[in-house]
């Protein structure tokens, strides 16, 4: 799990979007494969 900060809030999660709520401290959950 890597913490980024993004200003602009442009995350969006690849499966659903459930982390796109947190704008201030957003989720990279990075997953190898």
């Amino acid at each position: 799990m890597v913490w980024v900060n993004a200003p602009m809030a442009l995350n969006v999660a690849p499966w659903g979007g459930a982390a796109r709520r947190l704008g201030t401290n957003p989720h990279a959950i990075a997953i190898p494969g």
